[in-house]
């Protein structure tokens, strides 16, 4: 899991995109044991939660959570990236290295 932070609000042209852009480009060009790659990033002085999902056709962004007005799901969001299986965060089980 790899997590970015910016005071800025999101944008999908922004620095913070393309680094984990490239980041989940060599994730997975150098993990193969890995279907996908999970990334967050906090923008809005940290305040708007999006998960990033990579796999190995390209990647989607969630729609932004604020941590102030849904408190509920930011937890669920951490919860299940953190006490998941490593299925959860992209391992493939069939593989055994």
């Amino acid at each position: 899991l790899c997590a970015e932070l910016t005071a800025s609000p999101y944008l999908p042209s922004q620095t913070i995109t393309k680094s984990l852009n490239s980041k989940a480009y060599l994730l997975l060009k150098h993990q193969p044991w890995r279907c996908f790659a999970v990334f967050i990033s906090l923008c809005n002085g940290y305040r708007d939660l999006r998960v990033h999902l990579y796999d190995h056709s390209g990647g989607v962004v969630s729609p932004c959570t604020n941590i102030d007005k849904e408190p509920d799901k930011y937890l669920h969001i951490f919860s299940c990236i953190v006490f998941g299986n490593l299925e959860c965060i992209g391992f493939d089980s069939t593989i055994s290295i």
